[in-house]
């Protein structure tokens, strides 16, 4: 008599997902949570704070967007611990969560349109779920371990197969470069880069930009 193998990793994986997909669930409705006063904010007047340096821009603005989504993630995931940019770590939970209220702040500050507020959780060192939001172009990019969506579709990446009728989206260099590297190094390795892709762009943004590879509007991120 035959006997079939035991359901339980088919089980424990099913739950895996359906937590994920919770998780992810949060992780949306923590970066809608700050839509409003951030769309407010943005184009409007605001002082400016720096960071590192002059090139490391925050405002009051990326403050108050991570205390609001910090609240979110307790208030839905109490057993939640949360990294902030701008805040640091709090709580002690089982879901290690990280938030980038604004990336791409410098844009943010100048009313430049490339910016989105970026949220992830992870346990025991594994991603299981994040969300990168466009509140101007009100874009949701998510995804748990079985999907990855763009406003509830699909995504698919279309990358060129040939580097030379790509397009890259890059950070590189910015001045932490030009310190490590030197002038002629960092601009060399700039020169080569522009030289190899059909098109390159800096748009300002990490995470916005790596969502737009995986839409596949652009054919790969790379430099942050």
């Amino acid at each position: 008599m035959q006997h079939s193998a035991p359901p339980g990793p088919i089980i424990a994986d099913r739950h895996a997902v359906a937590l994920s997909q919770r998780l992810a669930e949060t992780a949306r409705g923590a970066a809608l949570a700050v839509r409003a006063p951030l769309l407010e904010a943005f184009r409007s007047e605001m002082a400016v704070d720096y960071k590192a340096d002059l090139h490391d821009i925050v405002t009051v603005h990326d403050r108050r967007a991570e205390a609001i989504i910090r609240a979110y993630i307790f208030e839905h995931e109490p057993n939640s611990a949360v990294m902030g940019e701008e805040g640091g770590q709090t709580g002690d939970g089982e879901f290690q969560w990280y938030v980038d209220p604004i990336d791409g702040t410098a844009n943010f500050a100048r009313g430049i349109a490339f910016w989105c507020v970026s949220v992830a959780v992870v346990r025991d060192g594994a991603v299981l779920a994040g969300a990168v939001y466009d509140p101007v172009a009100d874009l949701m990019f998510s995804a748990d371990l079985e999907n990855a969506e763009l406003n509830g579709k699909a995504l698919a990446s279309r990358a060129a197969g040939d580097e030379k009728r790509a397009t890259l989206i890059t950070g590189y260099p910015v001045a932490r470069d030009f310190r490590l590297d030197g002038r002629e190094a960092t601009l060399a390795n700039f020169g080569a880069l522009t030289e190899t892709f059909s098109t390159l762009r800096r748009p300002g943004s990490a995470a916005l930009s790596i969502a737009h590879v995986a839409a596949g509007w652009a054919d790969a991120a790379a430099g942050f």
